[in-house]
């Protein structure tokens, strides 16, 4: 908020977008069949949605990029997740779940070609540090 306000001298971006398999598009026709369950055992049709639904989850990449840079160019900050980074099981980073870094101190790249990458296609962004990330629970407010 504080980049948007101009109070910072960063200027900030985010992109999001889901990537999902074509055969595990949901459709009207498997949320009726989900809608439709009562107590006791799953129908045929239920239980082909909800093994369909738990698929989709599984199988689904959902991406969240931030840059932050200066207006001139010359100091930039690109970080970036999908779901599975910030899961705590089965993480392909065995400090569990984190982000990616990437920016202007890396040879060889730009700010112009990190966000291409990361906004067209299915980005495969290799050399990125990875940050671990921890979730704080601070409970309620002490009054």
């Amino acid at each position: 908020m504080s980049c948007d306000a101009g109070t910072l001298p960063w200027v900030h971006h985010i992109s999001s977008r889901d990537f999902l398999p074509p055969n595990l598009v949901w459709s009207d026709e498997d949320s009726k069949r989900l809608g439709n369950i009562n107590n006791g055992p799953l129908t045929r049709e239920a239980t082909k949605a909800m093994r369909k639904w738990y698929q989709l989850l599984n199988e689904r990449r959902y991406l969240v990029g931030h840059v932050f840079y200066l207006r001139d160019y010359s100091n930039w900050q690109f970080f970036y997740f999908d779901n599975r980074d910030l899961w705590p099981y089965s993480n392909h980073f065995k400090g569990g779940p984190h982000i990616h870094l990437i920016s202007h101190l890396w040879p060889n790249r730009t700010l112009e070609g990190v966000w291409d990458e990361f906004r067209n296609g299915n980005p495969e962004m290799k050399g990125a540090e990875h940050i671990r990330f921890h979730r704080e629970n601070p409970g309620p407010p002490k009054l």
